[in-house]
């Protein structure tokens, strides 16, 4: 009876670190995906900035003295930058970059739409490309 337990015991932990094992090897591909360094730069300030303007602070969502962050042109890139919402190591983990992915903050819900992916898909070039105030 002893070596029954021993043997699931063994096979629940084999199990186990095969899983964690497994879900490494998913994260690192996702995160060390190739940098498209063909494509021409993204600028925050005309190509990003006036996503922000249309459709982000325009509302009482992300202007000053709304939620987190502040995506008001002046202030937009110090929220970004400062408040911990870009990681230049990992694009794909930036806070900014999951919060419209996956349709969520903190505060409730994005809104949908084909301008909320378009702005998304710049949002991770400008990161991957460095996050640059230009």
């Amino acid at each position: 009876m002893k070596a029954f337990w021993l043997i699931l015991i063994g096979l629940a932990s084999f199990v186990i670190i095969q899983s964690c094992q497994t879900e490494e090897i998913f994260i690192d591909t996702i995160v060390n995906e190739p940098i498209d360094t063909t494509t021409p730069p993204v600028s925050f300030k005309d190509q990003i900035i006036p996503f922000f303007n249309e459709s982000c602070n325009n509302s009482p969502c992300h202007r000053f003295g709304g939620i987190r962050p502040d995506l008001s042109e002046i202030n937009a890139y110090q929220s970004l930058i400062n408040g911990g919402l870009v990681d230049l190591e990992n694009p794909q983990m930036s806070q900014i970059y999951q919060s419209l992915e996956f349709g969520n903050g903190r505060g409730g819900q994005m809104p949908p739409g084909a301008k909320i992916q378009k702005l998304n898909e710049l949002i991770l070039k400008w990161i991957q490309q460095g996050a640059l105030n230009n």
